[in-house]
């Protein structure tokens, strides 16, 4: 890792107020808001171990702040074991140690919880889920069963134990990625219990407490739970109209030992973002340049609405620099739980080992009806993504009609809306959504810097009147939200 001994930047103040990003707007005395923003730097990785903060003096000059203010901000890290004070030698963030891992282990699972809660709050009280992106099942489904069933009974003479999967599973998934113009034999693909599990196995076999990872900002809210459970520091890039911004990603592993860079090329979650093949190329050749490996999840990959998405980013890579997952639950059910990982043979051997250990194989039933699933994915896609395209549009219109303050792109594939709010915070708004029995997802659960307070994902998963429904309840909860904000602002009004 480079810039041990580097002070924060060049002690300009521009470039300190980039990376604090608007500490002041934060609630509290000033140096609790101070302290706050660079807590928030320092776990989001923009500010690295063994970085040398600027002198108090000069920080509080380029923040036009006393210094008083600067030296109880670094006196409030210090105590929460973020940096070190050394006389003589100044300010500097502590390399990663206890505090990292309970950290990880204070914010791990976050949204898996929040799903729990939302599903059995759904069950209870008839609430309308725009939470998760995940699909009913398409009538091949059901159609497929009972052919499923004939194959489970011919097979059942054998034991059932497939640790990498179902032969003809892998074999159907090998044709699908080649036909997409990535190349793949039988033994470089591995079936998983769905995508989450494909994302768990490769933060569990490639990253350690306290390694560097670079995650997507925002990003798919699972893959920030699988590699904070890790203790890994968590390096976030922002997400633009062509996918993960490739020039930050290019300075972090100028500076930053980073082991594993964590990107969704096509459709990406939640900003619908589609990479084309020139960023992939550069992608896999700074992944080969840094010895650093890229996971990509294409899970989304195959629900384009017009153009069909680039090959996958491994199709540009020479070696083992770049591991592919990817899930058919996104396209035939969400309930199928069938995930997959295609990497070079060696590789998967590693993670194959890794899988046994956690479950033996997945569950061979499913496995099964993926397999003739996939025999007719030429026949079933179109279907699917003819729903979601005029599902998508409905969505589109709902929110122009009933939220009109809200605004969005409109997406090229994928299964969800990233809307961003005119005002306010999504997380409170999620509070007010549910008592109007309409469950969303916030921004900020799709940060791993835990920004995007001011969006909203919303799926259009659901069935039309179900989409209807839930907007017009989200509405609701929109103006009564709005009410208790204007509230807000005239109690402040009167106290000052």
């Amino acid at each position: 890792m480079q810039s041990n001994q580097a002070e924060m930047g060049p002690g300009s103040g521009p470039e300190i107020e980039r990376r604090l990003r608007g500490w002041a707007a934060g609630k509290g005395p000033l140096h609790v808001r101070l302290a706050a923003a660079l807590k928030a730097a320092i776990e989001r990785g923009d500010v690295l171990p063994g970085t040398r903060l600027p002198p108090e003096r000069r920080l509080a000059k380029a923040l036009s702040v006393g210094r008083s203010t600067v030296v109880a901000a670094y006196a409030s890290l210090a105590k929460q074991g973020l940096v070190a004070r050394r006389q003589g030698s100044g300010t500097w963030v502590e390399p990663v140690g206890d505090y990292a891992r309970g950290r990880a282990g204070e914010l791990a699972t976050r949204a898996q919880h929040r799903l729990f809660a939302v599903s059995s709050f759904d069950e209870r009280h008839g609430a309308i889920s725009l939470f998760a992106a995940t699909p009913d099942s398409v009538a091949a489904v059901g159609e497929l069963s009972a052919q499923a069933a004939e194959e489970i009974d011919r097979v059942s003479e054998h034991h059932g134990y497939w640790p990498l999967g179902y032969p003809p599973l892998r074999q159907e998934i090998a044709k699908r990625l080649t036909a997409r113009g990535l190349r793949t034999a039988e033994a470089e693909v591995l079936v998983t219990t769905g995508a989450q599990q494909a994302i768990a196995l490769t933060a569990a076999a490639f990253v350690g407490p306290g390694e560097f990872v670079v995650l997507e900002d925002p990003t798919y809210p699972g893959a920030i739970d699988a590699y904070r459970q890790t203790g890994a520091r968590i390096l976030s890039a922002p997400v633009g109209p062509t996918g993960i911004d490739l020039d930050l990603v290019r300075e972090v592993l100028a500076r930053a030992d980073v082991k594993l860079i964590y990107a969704t090329p096509s459709f990406q979650n939640p900003t619908s973002a589609l990479m084309p093949i020139g960023e992939r190329h550069r992608l896999a050749q700074l992944a080969s340049d840094h010895g650093t490996l890229v996971v990509e999840d294409e899970a989304h990959a195959e629900l384009a609405f017009d153009a069909a998405a680039p090959p996958p980013i491994a199709a540009f890579a020479d070696g083992a620099s770049v591991v592919t997952i990817g899930s058919l639950s996104k396209v035939f059910w969400g309930g199928l739980r069938v995930g997959w990982i295609r990497a070079p043979q060696p590789v998967l051997s590693h993670l194959g080992r890794l899988k046994a250990v956690f479950d033996l194989g997945s569950s061979l039933p499913s496995q099964v009806l993926a397999a003739l699933l996939l025999q007719r994915a030429d026949e079933i896609i179109p279907i699917r993504i003819e729903e979601l395209r005029s599902r998508s549009a409905l969505l589109g219109s709902l929110v122009s009609t009933h939220l009109p303050g809200w605004s969005f792109a409109e997406p090229a594939g994928g299964l969800v809306l990233w809307t961003k709010l005119p005002h306010g915070s999504a997380s409170e708004l999620a509070e007010v959504a549910r008592a109007n029995g309409a469950l969303i997802l916030p921004g900020s659960m799709t940060s791993p810097s835990d920004w995007f307070d001011d969006h909203v994902r919303l799926p259009y998963v659901a069935r039309p009147e179900v989409l209807e429904q839930g907007v017009r309840r989200l509405a609701r909860a929109w103006q009564a939200y709005c009410g208790q904000d204007t509230r807000r602002e005239r109690e402040v009004g009167v106290i000052g």
